[in-house]
């Protein structure tokens, strides 16, 4: 009975961390997402080797179910490096227009300093 009681703790903040990293593209919550995907897929490994099976069909439902968290792993993983690389592009976008625009506003100090040091 614990096991099932924290099973449905698990898949309840799974779901919701899935949700909410998903809708705001939050990296973090998708990480969560991601590793309470994992601990769910670990406890049912567990539940499938070493609890007798009193019915073939509770094993069978546990194999299914393991497939399926096995693939919203893959997917989670996937998801996750390609928000990582597109925030990672979008920072270094911002960063170098940022560059490029103090470059473009100081071309008066360049100048005044290259005429001080050739005074010096």
């Amino acid at each position: 009975l614990a096991g099932q009681v924290l099973s449905a703790v698990l898949e309840y903040l799974r779901l919701v961390e899935g949700i909410r990293g998903n809708s705001v593209e939050n990296v973090p919550k998708l990480s969560a997402f991601g590793l309470l995907s994992f601990l769910q897929a670990c406890y049912l490994v567990g539940c499938i080797t070493l609890l007798p099976q009193l019915l073939p069909l509770i094993q069978i439902v546990d194999w299914v179910l393991l497939v399926f968290i096995a693939a919203e792993f893959l997917f989670s993983g996937r998801t996750l490096h390609r928000l990582v690389t597109r925030q990672t592009a979008s920072f270094f976008r911002v960063v170098q227009n940022e560059y490029s625009r103090v470059q473009s506003e100081d071309p008066e100090e360049d100048d005044s300093k290259e005429e001080h040091d050739k005074e010096d």
